[in-house]
């Protein structure tokens, strides 16, 4: 033998540098550097949902809900600018709307990201347990989710109300870029859909109540627009 100590061996009681690598990528031991591997996990825990939304997308049904989706926001965007609540209007405007809930996801896990890596590797481990540490911070983590999530709110927010603040439009910047594959081109008759949609809501806050039972077919939305002036609809609440 040549006397000289395995890779894998034991000195002076510690574990060598295979074992405490193998230890810091379990979680078990703090790296050298916790903030860079906590941005760098969250941003890889982002790419990861990401990756899954487009991969969805590529199904059918998915494809066409998300058509839904964009004819949703383009009716929207009909209804904001003060238009004529039509299909030849609506399908004038963007599928890409600034306060949309895709957006607003995101940056809930944006921020979430960059917080809990900002301040949760600086925090004193409360017990001698990793494995009762983690299960204590993620219970930390949650309720710290309802504040995050009203920051994100209103910065999405003041981002549909000043579009063109360049700070803005930065922090936003990355759910508008999702809603690229969580909306699609409509179609006329789904544009239709969300400009009903969008008609019976405004009647039932102007007029309250529900719409008469009975089923009726409509040639077209200004036909139904105009159903929806008559004495008996007008009275049903």
């Amino acid at each position: 033998p040549s006397g000289k100590a395995p890779v894998t061996a034991m000195a002076d009681g510690a574990p060598n540098a295979s074992t405490v690598e193998k230890a810091e990528r379990s979680g078990l031991v703090e790296v050298d550097r916790p903030l860079v591997f906590n941005l760098v996990s969250g941003g890889v825990r982002v790419i990861v949902i990401v990756l899954y939304i487009w991969l969805i997308s590529l199904m059918a049904d998915v494809r066409r809900l998300f058509q839904y989706h964009g004819a949703e926001h383009r009716s929207i965007h009909a209804y904001e600018n003060d238009r004529e609540l039509t299909v030849e209007n609506a399908q004038g405007f963007s599928r890409i709307h600034e306060r949309c809930g895709t957006a607003f996801l995101l940056l809930v896990l944006l921020v979430a990201v960059l917080v809990f890596s900002v301040i949760f590797p600086f925090v004193p481990p409360p017990t001698g347990s990793a494995l009762l540490n983690h299960v204590i911070f993620v219970g930390l983590k949650i309720p710290l989710l309802f504040p995050i999530g009203g920051v994100a709110y209103e910065v999405l927010r003041l981002g549909g109300k000043y579009p063109k603040n360049p700070v803005l439009r930065t922090l936003i910047g990355p759910g508008l870029a999702l809603q690229r594959i969580t909306t699609r081109v409509p179609d006329d008759g789904q544009v239709e859909v969300a400009l009903i949609s969008i008609l019976k809501t405004l009647w039932r806050e102007r007029v309250g109540g529900e719409l008469p039972g009975d089923e009726r077919d409509f040639a077209s939305i200004a036909e139904f627009r105009a159903s929806l002036e008559e004495p008996d609809v007008q009275q049903a609440g």
